[in-house]
C-alpha cells in the first residue's frame, strides 16, 4: 500500500494552480528508491513539493521531483559522507509535513 497523502489546506493561485499544505503518512512497506507521491486529487500531480520535516529526528525527507518520489534519508554510518537513503522498510510511524503546488 502506498503512502497516504492528505491535503489539509488548499489555497488557489489564480485560476490554474493551487498551493497545498498537508501530511504524508508512510506505511510498513517503504520501497527501495523512495515512495511515489501522487496528489489525492485525481490526475493532478504535484509540480513542486517541499518537505517540512518528519515526526522522528532520525529521518530526513527529500523529494526527488524528477522521479516524483519522497526518499527518507538517515545519517551515514561513518558520519563522513552525509546522508544515505534508509534501508528500513517499516516507516509506518513516520509522518512528513509538506507544502506543494499543483494544478487546481
Amino acid at each position: 500500500m502506498p503512502a497516504t497523502v492528505v491535503e489539509d489546506v488548499v489555497i488557489p493561485i489564480g485560476s490554474s494552480r493551487a498551493m497545498v499544505f498537508g501530511t504524508i503518512t508512510f506505511d510498513a512497506t517503504y520501497p527501495s528508491g523512495g515512495e511515489v507521491i501522487d496528489s489525492p486529487v485525481g490526475e493532478r500531480d504535484y509540480e513542486y513539493l517541499w518537505d517540512c520535516g518528519s515526526t522522528a529526528g532520525v529521518y530526513v525527507p527529500m523529494y526527488d521531483s524528477a522521479a516524483r518520489k519522497l526518499r527518507m534519508l538517515t545519517p551515514s554510518a561513518a558520519q563522513q559522507t552525509g546522508l544515505t537513503q534508509t534501508t528500513t522498510t517499516d516507516l509506518s510511524a513516520q509522518i512528513v509535513s509538506f507544502g506543494a503546488i499543483r494544478p487546481a
